[in-house]
C-alpha cells in the first residue's frame, strides 16, 4: 500500500489579511488586559494606603491613650476662659500635649526619663520657662488657641501676655479657667526654697536652698522641668 501525501492545498498558511486581523485582535486583547491589570493595581494601592492609614491612626490613638492615662498633667488644650474672644480648647489642627509618663525609662538607666536631675522625683523644680524650651508655652504650639504661635516672652507658659501669674497652689490664680499653668521660678510663690517651713529634700535642714527658687532644696536651680509629649494632626496623619 502507498500512503497518501498531503496536497499543497491542505497545507495552506495564514494570509496577510488573516495575520493582520489576528495581530489587531491580539493587540486589542492586550490593551484590555493591561487596563484591567492597571485598575487592579490602582485598587490594590488604594486599599493598601487605606489600610496603612488606618493602622497608623490606630497606633497613634493607642499612644495618645497610653500617654494621657499615665501623665500627671494636661498642658494643651487649656480650659475655656469666658473673658477671651477665642476658644482655648479648640485647635486647628488638633493638638494634645501632656507631660511625660513619670515612670517611663526607655534608656533603662534606672531613672525615669522625666527625672531630669535623677533624684527620684519628677517635675519638682521648674523654672519660669516651665518646659525649658526657650519659647512661650510649648515651642511651635498655639497654647492658648488664639491663632498665634509662641507670642510673648519665654516665661509666658500659657501665652496670655502675662508671665508667672499662675503659681503651683492648686488654684486658678489668673482667672483663666486653668490651674497652675504658668508658675515662676519659685513655683508656689512663698518666697522660700521649696515649701516654706518644710524639709523638702529630707536632709534635716529647712529652706536651705538658693535664692528662694530652689524648689526641691537640693542646691540646684530649675533643673527638673516639664517634659512635654505633643500629639498633633498633619493632614490626615496624627
Amino acid at each position: 500500500m502507498r500512503s497518501k501525501r498531503s496536497s499543497p492545498a491542505n497545507c495552506r498558511g495564514f494570509t496577510y489579511v488573516e495575520a493582520l486581523a489576528a495581530l489587531v485582535m491580539t493587540a486589542m486583547l492586550m490593551v484590555g488586559l493591561t487596563r484591567t491589570l492597571d485598575n487592579v493595581l490602582v485598587s490594590h494601592d488604594d486599599a493598601r494606603a487605606d489600610h496603612d492609614g488606618g493602622e497608623e491612626s490606630r497606633y497613634a490613638l493607642e499612644r495618645m491613650v497610653r500617654a494621657v492615662s499615665r501623665s500627671q498633667r494636661l498642658l494643651v488644650p487649656l480650659a475655656e476662659n469666658p473673658a477671651t474672644s477665642h476658644s482655648e480648647s479648640v485647635r486647628d489642627p488638633g493638638v494634645l500635649a501632656v507631660t511625660l509618663d513619670p515612670l517611663r525609662d526607655l534608656d533603662a538607666d534606672g531613672f525615669a526619663d522625666a527625672d531630669n536631675d535623677r533624684d527620684g522625683l519628677v517635675d519638682e523644680d521648674l523654672g519660669s520657662d516651665a518646659s525649658f524650651d526657650f519659647n512661650p508655652g510649648i515651642s511651635g504650639i498655639d497654647d492658648d488657641g488664639d491663632g498665634t504661635t509662641d507670642e510673648g516672652g519665654d516665661w509666658d507658659d500659657d501665652e496670655d501676655g502675662s508671665s508667672d501669674e499662675d503659681l503651683f497652689d492648686q488654684a486658678d490664680s489668673d482667672g483663666d479657667g486653668s490651674i497652675d499653668e504658668d508658675p515662676s521660678g519659685d513655683m508656689n510663690g512663698d518666697g522660700e526654697d521649696g515649701v516654706a517651713g518644710f524639709d523638702d529634700d529630707g536632709d534635716g535642714f529647712i529652706d536651705e536652698g538658693l535664692l528662694s527658687v530652689d524648689d526641691d532644696e537640693d542646691g540646684r536651680l530649675d533643673e527638673d522641668w516639664l517634659d512635654v509629649v505633643v500629639f498633633y494632626q498633619s493632614g490626615a496623619a496624627i
